[in-house]
């Protein structure tokens, strides 16, 4: 059953036995989704590849198989195992709501659920599915792009120590040797300094 014909708007599968419940529920969403309907999950997976909702709602009581085991189906299915899937059900529970997260389920909301709660759990389930299709960066992309990114050197912390006395360093540093007959803190700059002054001993 079709309820709504509206282009452009994010698409809504419902599968639920109760007609009037449905109804209701079509008028709750028709101002903001394109809503479609059918009584029992047969064909549940050749409708879904027809449609091509954004998400599903599935009551967990159905005619033939019950909404735990049409999810299953659905998240086996390469074509709709990223598809959102919110049970609006009256099994009531944590057991239940347990359940349905087991069988993939995104979110769950327990009969009688009113407008605000169903929209507001649309609302969380949508985003993330837009952006995929809008082909928004992936996290791998988002890793590689970052890993892509030149690197900036950070100079080590100064090291440091007095006669007879073990090498001191930053918490976040190897250990580092030092000269017995080191003064007190010196810098990797001071360090380089000193060397050079050495070598042109060295040469005169």
């Amino acid at each position: 059953m079709d309820t709504s014909a509206a282009a452009g708007k994010p698409k809504i599968l419902m599968v639920d036995d109760e007609p009037d419940f449905v109804t209701l529920v079509g008028r709750w969403l028709e101002a903001e989704y394109d809503f479609s309907a059918q009584r029992d999950g047969e064909d549940l997976l050749e409708s879904a590849a027809r449609l091509k909702p954004d998400a599903v709602i599935l009551d967990m009581v159905l005619p033939g198989e019950d909404g735990l085991e049409l999810c299953r189906r659905m998240r086996a299915d390469p074509r709709f195992e990223r598809l959102p899937v919110l049970f609006l059900t009256g099994s009531r529970g944590v057991e239940e709501s347990l359940r349905t997260m087991r069988a993939g389920a995104a979110s769950f909301l327990a009969k009688p659920a009113g407008r605000k709660e169903l929209l507001a759990a649309l609302g969380k389930l949508l985003p993330a599915r837009r952006q995929r299709r809008a082909g928004a960066p992936t996290a791998k992309r988002r890793s590689t792009e970052l890993t892509a990114r030149p690197s900036r050197v950070v100079p080590r912390a100064a090291t440091w120590c007095s006669p007879g006395e073990p090498p001191r360093q930053s918490s976040h540093q190897k250990p580092q040797a030092c000269r017995q007959d080191c003064q007190g803190p010196r810098s990797m700059e001071t360090s380089a300094s000193i060397s050079g002054s050495e070598a042109e001993a060295r040469t005169a």
